[in-house]
């Protein structure tokens, strides 16, 4: 018999800290034939420390 290997469904988040809970416990390489590539142009973003 095969080691079939499961993984937890992506959830439908609502806040950005429901996102990272997912992340936190989660590797994106487990759900790679469910992503794509995006561009992003962060030339006017402001970049702050947090202290």
């Amino acid at each position: 018999m095969e080691n079939v290997k499961t993984r937890d469904p992506i959830p439908e988040c609502e806040t950005l800290e429901e996102i990272a809970g997912f992340g936190d416990t989660h590797s994106t390489a487990g759900y790679d034939d469910l992503t794509h590539e995006v561009h992003v142009d962060i030339n006017n973003v402001w970049l702050t420390e947090k202290g």
